[in-house]
């Protein structure tokens, strides 16, 4: 523990780190992870045990195994909160300067805990600390497809950043002109990171509207207004197995998540850069890989649709939740692009000033709250122009947005694109470029 000695010259008051445990069925692996914690060489933790209603024994393999250690613990059963909602519990039941998550699946090396507050001590406007992790399939599943896809997509993540220093600003990462390949998430999952835990109240806790990139949501937040510490030594072991959230929920649930956070990314003002030229530079690649990833959704719901028409009822009810989420998304691209769009030259001027009319007529419907009328002005809007439908998305909402400005209103796009009549809209706009696709 010497290294740990530049933190007081007392070498007794260790900074306290809260290992938070969210939990939910994780019986068959959570030893192996509580045998890690306790092999930790770093002195002052505490273990936070959150668990989502588990309907199997782990809440006792917890309690049977803390109860023989050292640490100070916290046991907390409750009712399901959801994979946001027990994460962000857990954090609010520390007490630790930082917060080090531990999932049920995965494994610290002795040294995690010391190497990464040793580094965050050494600048107060470290935010985050993260390093390589190793990955692993439980063993019997190595041939398992979506084990194989999890692990190929997943390992050596440092290593697609294109420079990795000790200390940066997270805001370089952002510029980073490897951001925007994949893998997206070139941080890793929260078993990977020590946070400081006083950053929660500024940039707030995990996103609850997100499933399956709440995790990239704060490592991006966070970036926008700290610095990150990069440890360049494997401390953390990240199990690959079939029943994990990363493999079950690879597909459609996924893309829309994804669309979901870049529409945060753009419009959230937590994405609020302090450099100018980065931000701009940021948020014309978010705009970017947000198109490029509705195209795709497009397919996949086209994808689902056939399936439907086969008689497949449960595949209808996932098309129609896939496609509330897809117009949910639909807010984050109120702003972005205006009127810039340019119109196919065959139109001309006058039917850019119809189709401009149709839509401001169809604001005013919308703030009238006659939907219907709203809708069929969008309707007859399309008549004028020749775009893909992200095309005519965008636009309508940003029309939309400016005009609520201009007059002082507050613009719920939530409302508006949870409406039936939206959805039907949206519907229809999907079919109609399908039946022009198809001729």
């Amino acid at each position: 523990m010497n290294n740990l000695k530049q933190f007081d010259n007392s070498n007794q008051n260790y900074p306290l780190v809260s290992i938070c445990m969210p939990l939910y069925n994780g019986a068959e692996f959570l030893m192996e992870a509580l045998e890690s914690v306790s092999s930790q060489t770093y002195p002052q933790i505490e273990v936070i045990v959150s668990d989502d209603n588990s309907k199997d024994n782990s809440i006792k393999i917890a309690e049977d195994f803390l109860r023989s250690t050292s640490f100070s613990y916290k046991i907390f059963p409750h009712e399901r909160y959801g994979i946001a909602g027990n994460w962000n519990f857990s954090i609010s039941q520390s007490s630790g300067k930082y917060i080090k998550f531990l999932f049920q699946d995965d494994l610290l090396e002795p040294e995690c805990v010391e190497k990464m507050v040793e580094l965050a001590e050494k600048d107060d406007d470290i935010g985050l600390v993260f390093s390589p992790r190793e990955m692993f399939i439980t063993p019997g599943h190595e041939n398992n497809p979506g084990c194989l896809q999890v692990y190929n997509y997943g390992k050596d993540l440092h290593k697609s950043w294109s420079k990795l220093i000790e200390i940066q600003s997270g805001e370089n990462l952002l510029a980073d002109p490897n951001f925007f390949n994949n893998p997206i998430n070139k941080i890793g999952e929260p078993s990977n990171v020590l946070i400081k835990k006083e950053i929660f109240q500024y940039i707030g806790l995990f996103d609850p509207e997100l499933r399956q990139t709440l995790d990239l949501d704060m490592w991006f937040r966070i970036m926008c207004h700290y610095k990150i510490g990069f440890v360049d030594r494997y401390l953390v072991k990240f199990r690959v197995h079939p029943k994990q959230a990363s493999n079950k929920n690879l597909g459609v649930k996924n893309a829309v998540d994804n669309q979901m956070l870049r529409g945060k990314m753009l419009y959230s003002s937590v994405y609020k850069l302090s450099d100018p030229s980065i931000e701009k530079k940021f948020k014309a690649g978010v705009q970017k890989l947000m198109e490029s990833e509705m195209e795709n959704l497009f397919g996949w719901i086209q994808q689902l649709e056939n399936k439907v028409e086969v008689g497949q009822q449960e595949t209808q009810e996932e098309l129609t939740q896939v496609q509330v989420k897809l117009h949910q998304t639909e807010k984050a691209l109120e702003q972005e692009l205006g009127l810039e769009h340019s119109l196919d030259s065959n139109t001309g001027e006058e039917k850019q000033v119809q189709y401009t009319l149709m839509v401001k007529n169809a604001w005013y419907a919308y703030q009238a709250e006659d939907l219907n009328k709203m809708s069929q002005l969008l309707r007859k809007s399309l008549e004028y122009i020749v775009w893909l439908p992200t095309q005519v998305i965008v636009d309508w909402l940003d029309i939309f947005a400016q005009l609520a400005s201009e007059h002082s209103y507050e613009f719920n796009s939530y409302t508006l694109i949870n409406s039936q009549e939206w959805k039907i809209l949206m519907y229809n706009l999907l079919k109609t470029k399908d039946t022009e696709e198809a001729a």
